[in-house]
């Protein structure tokens, strides 16, 4: 069970950047990590929104073009 939460953990620290800081002071870092925290979530929220869309839109069959939204 760990195994996968390190994964994800890995998976989320390369995703949003956090291999190295800009920042040298512990405040500023948690900053840094927090700001990214916050930009990631807000990016799968408007993606998982932007999904949920094209699949309602692709029932009404309003999506001819599939290859354009992978």
């Amino acid at each position: 069970m760990r195994w996968g939460i390190e994964t994800s953990f890995r998976e989320l620290k390369y995703a949003i950047g956090l291999t190295s800081f800009h920042a040298r002071k512990p405040d500023f870092i948690k900053q840094e990590i927090y700001a990214r925290l916050l930009l990631y979530n807000y990016c799968e929220l408007i993606t998982t929104h932007v999904i949920k869309q094209m699949k309602n839109n692709d029932k009404t069959g309003e999506l001819y073009n599939r290859h354009l939204y992978l």
